[in-house]
């Protein structure tokens, strides 16, 4: 990564085999694998390289982040499944052991956001919920599903629910003008262009 930010981008992307011009999402990387990393990812990781050189302090959030989510739902519910989420999320299926592996928490971050958000939305902090659901849509464009599944959850628990939905639907704009306002500025028309 120091590479990277030493060297800048257009050496970066050269390193791919695709021709990637100004896009870098229209190339593929040195594995031969199409980019599919999101912007949310990309501008979580930044600060991380740019102090540290390396993404390992943003690894040691995450799983910090993590147990911390499975010990406070654990104590706050009184029902001893700590030790048994633990073991859970060990197995092949649930693809923890390919973040072990590989180190990709930025792609299970919105994991975390969505306790985050279920915690907010107890709170009535709908608009931040929003945020949140736009930077977890913005990690990959397939978590679009688990956004869905939370909308949906949250509709059938709220007798309700229009409104809060209403400032959620905002929230989700804001945050996803304020993510790709970046990658705007920087590539202009062609990022507007090859991406929408």
């Amino acid at each position: 990564m120091p590479l990277i930010i030493n060297r800048g981008a257009e050496w970066f992307a050269s390193m791919g085999t695709g021709e990637v011009g100004e896009n870098p999402w229209d190339g593929q990387t040195n594995l031969n694998l199409a980019i599919t990393t999101g912007p949310s990812s990309i501008l979580l990781a930044i600060p991380f390289v740019a102090l540290t050189g390396h993404i390992n302090l943003l690894t040691f959030i995450f799983w910090i982040g993590f147990a911390a989510g499975l010990l406070w739902g654990d104590v706050r519910r009184q029902n001893n499944t700590l030790l048994l989420l633990l073991v859970l999320f060990m197995f092949p299926e649930t693809e923890f052991v390919t973040v072990l592996t590989w180190s990709l928490e930025e792609l299970y971050y919105p994991l975390l956001l969505f306790l985050v958000a279920w915690w907010m939305t107890g709170r009535r902090w709908y608009f931040a919920v929003g945020l949140l659901l736009a930077f977890v849509v913005l990690v990959r464009l397939s978590y679009v599903f688990a956004v869905a599944g939370f909308l949906l959850w949250f509709t059938f628990q709220t007798d309700s629910p229009l409104k809060p939905l209403l400032k959620m639907g905002a929230g989700v704009a804001a945050g996803a003008m304020g993510i790709l306002l970046p990658f705007a500025l920087v590539g202009g028309q062609n990022f507007w262009a090859r991406n929408f």
